[in-house]
């Protein structure tokens, strides 16, 4: 309960956050399958916490852990001067 308000933390809400291209190592690019060794990166896409609230039909709000810490800390300290 976070304000009288149950929050339930879900760490599977995440969204893709801006794909990067990383070197691959020889060791990677001579024993991956299938066998692409001329390959010399690869795309990855990393996850970040989803910043929106999800509203269950019984009333209470899902949210990712760490948005959830945020707002838990941001009530316990309350509005800043």
């Amino acid at each position: 309960m976070v304000g009288g308000i149950k929050i339930i933390s879900n760490p599977f809400l995440v969204e893709d956050g801006e794909p990067c291209e990383i070197k691959r190592d020889w060791r990677e690019r001579l024993l991956s399958m299938p066998w692409k060794p001329w390959t010399a990166t690869k795309t990855i896409t990393p996850k970040i916490p989803m910043k929106k609230f999800l509203k269950l039909p019984n009333g209470t709000y899902m949210a990712h852990p760490q948005i959830v810490n945020e707002i838990k800390n941001l009530v316990s300290t309350g509005p800043g001067l």
